[in-house]
């Protein structure tokens, strides 16, 4: 993935087979060491990866990989695939 703002991505959309978010550093979960969550919602979709971008970098996981290291959690009753974040590839800005 390039080093990038990648500005020209709606946020909650999937291009390409990526779905994009925008977050904030502070929204990552203090669960497994640091976590990233994935809603229910998006993981009916259909997307290949997942990448988060936030101010300090952009996160990026395979969907294989998000559902091999992750596991489910409900938090404020919603059903979230929790994946801690040594299992994403990060790309500082």
């Amino acid at each position: 993935m390039a080093n990038t703002s990648l500005s020209f991505v709606d946020n909650n959309s999937v291009v390409a087979g990526i779905y994009y978010k925008r977050e904030f550093e502070k929204s990552k979960l203090r669960m497994g060491g640091g976590s990233w969550t994935i809603t229910q919602s998006i993981l009916d979709e259909k997307w290949n990866a997942v990448c988060f971008i936030t101010d300090k970098c952009n996160y990026y996981i395979e969907r294989t990989t998000a559902f091999e290291k992750g596991f489910f959690r409900t938090l404020d009753g919603q059903r979230k695939l929790v994946v801690p974040i040594k299992n994403w590839k990060t790309v500082s800005k």
